[in-house]
């Protein structure tokens, strides 16, 4: 079900992050419960209006992505907290595709551009009817843009539409 119909065959995911909380936690106790810390300080938002919130698990999110559209990922502090001294940047995009089989993206890994978000481009022969993917978003935080994390990830799902 959409909040909204998507004409342009185009979809978008922003992350937002509470970097300095997320931090600590990754530097103080690495890789204790990393999962539960990324869930706890990322919230999901699509252009459809759909999303998770901070501390939902994001392996139960699920966007919509248009065959032959495109989807871009962006990812940013939130502004609702104060972040000074820290910042997020995406790495890659990497879709969890069995061996022989088709990914619903045209690459694999998708790599970050120059402007900081991710933008894949959707294959044109999906089957609309294919059950949805995982896939996974790579991503850091800084702190005063020289030490950062071990690469962070999320495992939401995508759902192919017509």
């Amino acid at each position: 079900m959409n909040a909204k119909a998507n004409n342009s065959k185009n979809s978008s995911l922003v992350i937002t992050v509470l970097a300095s909380k997320l931090y600590k936690l990754v530097m103080d106790n690495p890789f204790i419960d990393l999962k539960k810390y990324i869930d706890d300080c990322t919230k999901l938002l699509d252009n459809e209006g759909f999303g998770s919130q901070y501390g939902a698990n994001n392996e139960n999110y699920t966007t919509n992505v248009y065959e032959s559209g495109e989807m871009i990922w962006s990812i940013k502090l939130d502004p609702d907290h104060d972040e000074r001294g820290y910042g997020v940047v995406l790495d890659f995009i990497n879709q969890e595709i069995k061996r022989g089989e088709k990914g619903y993206f045209t690459e694999n890994p998708i790599k970050v551009g120059d402007n900081g978000t991710i933008l894949g481009k959707v294959s044109s022969d999906i089957d609309p009817n294919s059950p949805p993917e995982s896939y996974t978003i790579n991503f850091q935080v800084l702190k005063n843009g020289l030490k950062s994390t071990p690469v962070l990830t999320i495992d939401p799902r995508l759902k192919i539409n017509q």
